[in-house]
């Protein structure tokens, strides 16, 4: 008896063959760059998918004595043949892949649904992810389109559908599988589903998005999550709840941290591209801690030095305008389907002795951001600040005003809430999301240019020129002299000059989209700016 198994896209280096043989059902790869983190995780779901994970068999069977099974060399040749061994290699009760138990699960569980994410689709998916499950696919013996075994991409669905027919000692077994690219800047709502048996997260995930998919796991299959990241923002939750425990000790039993560097991968990496990362990171800098072996850094600096006035900074306009040239002169006149173009939107900051921010907001078709407009003012009081943002909104609508929510808080004594006092003035807001570092992430993403278009994911008109300021200045907090030395100190950001940005915060962590417009109804006839 022997059965062919061919080799995944390329040798894995002892990073990724530490991602394969782990038995954890949450396994968290975190490495530096050029690990290989990213192909570890695509070749182990294609090992998964074809029912070929020697290491982590879904359908296992159990060693009992006298049992002979076969061993595999990773290392060897193109093709290889299984050789049956001696019972001496395994130790009783291990779990075991053993082909036909294998193939014959895999058959009765019903497709297997894979998702596979990452922070950006345009940006980082389709350039990164997208070209590795091919290779890999192409590697296991699947054709694109046609045979037994196939897989093929659906653009419009953004899904791999996998097609695996194989025949073991005489008998035929046939699966269905589907691999779906998600993208973490559409929020918690694209990541409701059911009956997953595998969730990829490629880089750091915002709890949220985490939590939603982790519920949709295990239908007919056991619950595997699989992380593979750097930490480059180093998002407090995952500290807290993977990093910290790791390092203590006491991480979930059922978690596990592979940890993995640049330095496992040098036998795929150029020399020449090693030496420079060596020379760009020195020894013993935070860089290096971070971009060669994937450890969590205290931050200092700018929060956004990729914010740039040339790129980002654009001329003022008005979603309800349109610009035209007259007679050498530009001239804004009124555009009567301006809906069909922009959904607008609010966020507050609410200060007492700082400022009171308001950011007036339009998001195009392509879910890019229009800061179009800001209401930014101090030393008045909360009913003056209302009256103001709600003059300043004339008769526009809003799909929601998005707020700071601690607003939502009632007072110890009246037991009412700003939110309630705001609302009974006209202002009616939903309270945001206010986890810091998270959403430094996600306008970090929106402000990263797609190199396919050139295009950034939010533009800042020059007349919200408090909040560009803001942008310019906005800092990381050094480490006091108390604080510098001791043992993962937690990262903050200077509260200073940053009421601005935590209304772009709330604002962008609510992912905000396009809403297609519908006709307005007849009280709105006369206005303009309505229509959602």
């Amino acid at each position: 008896m022997s059965f062919r198994l061919p080799l995944i896209g390329s040798k894995p280096n002892r990073f990724q063959m530490r991602i394969h043989q782990s038995q954890a059902d949450e396994r968290w790869a975190i490495s530096g760059n050029r690990a290989g983190k990213t192909r570890g995780a695509i070749d182990d779901i294609g090992l998964d998918i074809t029912g070929m994970h020697i290491w982590r068999p879904r359908f296992a069977t159990t060693v009992h004595e006298n049992d002979i099974y076969a061993e595999f060399d990773f290392y060897d040749e193109k093709v290889r043949e299984i050789v049956p061994v001696t019972k001496e290699l395994v130790s009783a009760g291990d779990p075991v892949w053993n082909a036909a138990e294998e193939f014959k699960g895999r058959a009765e569980a019903g497709e297997m649904v894979v998702w596979s994410g990452a922070p950006d689709y345009l940006n980082v998916w389709k350039p990164n992810s997208f070209p590795l499950f091919k290779e890999m696919f192409e590697a296991m013996g699947l054709s694109e389109g046609t045979g037994p075994r196939q897989y093929s991409w659906h653009e419009s669905d953004r899904v791999f559908r996998i097609q695996m027919v194989t025949t073991y000692e005489g008998v035929e077994y046939d699966w269905r599988a589907t691999v779906y690219a998600k993208s973490y800047d559409a929020g918690p709502s694209k990541f409701q589903a059911s009956g997953l048996a595998t969730m990829h997260f490629d880089e750091e995930v915002p709890y949220e998005i985490y939590d939603e998919a982790t519920m949709r796991l295990g239908k007919g299959f056991q619950r595997w999550i699989l992380v593979s990241l750097t930490p480059v923002i180093g998002m407090p939750w995952i500290r807290e709840q993977i990093w910290d425990p790791f390092e203590m000790g006491n991480l979930l039993s059922t978690r596990s941290v592979i940890r993995g560097s640049l330095f496992d991968n040098l036998e795929n990496l150029p020399a020449k591209d090693v030496d420079g990362l060596l020379e760009k990171y020195p020894e013993g800098s935070q860089e290096r801690e971070l971009r060669f072996y994937g450890n969590f850094i205290q931050r200092t600096g700018l929060v956004y030095p990729d914010f740039d006035l040339e790129k980002h900074v654009i001329p003022d306009f008005y979603p309800w305008e349109r610009v035209e040239e007259v007679n050498g002169e530009i001239v804004h006149l009124e555009n009567d389907n301006w809906q069909a173009n922009y959904t607008l939107y609010r966020a507050i900051d609410v200060g007492w002795r700082n400022p009171t921010a308001c950011l007036f907001a339009a998001v195009n078709k392509e879910g890019e951001i229009f800061l179009y407009d800001e209401y930014y003012e101090r030393d008045i009081g909360l009913p003056d600040h209302v009256d103001n943002i709600m003059a300043k909104s004339g008769s526009t609508v809003f799909r929601w005003s998005v707020i700071d929510p601690a607003t939502e808080q009632p007072d110890p004594v009246t037991g009412d809430s700003l939110s309630n006092f705001m609302a009974g003035r006209g202002l009616l807001t939903t309270p945001g999301n206010n986890r810091v570092v998270e959403g430094i992430a996600a306008v970090t993403e929106k402000l990263r240019i797609n190199p396919k278009t050139g295009r950034a994911g939010i533009y800042f008109c020059r007349r919200v020129a408090n909040t560009i300021r803001e942008m310019r200045t906005y800092r990381w907090s050094d480490q006091s002299r108390m604080t510098r030395g001791r043992v993962d100190p937690k990262e903050t950001v200077q509260k200073k000059d940053d009421h601005a940005l935590d209304a772009m915060r709330y604002l962008v962590m609510s992912y905000p989209s396009h809403l297609r417009a519908r006709k307005p109804p007849d009280a709105y006839a006369g206005s303009r700016r309505t229509g959602y």
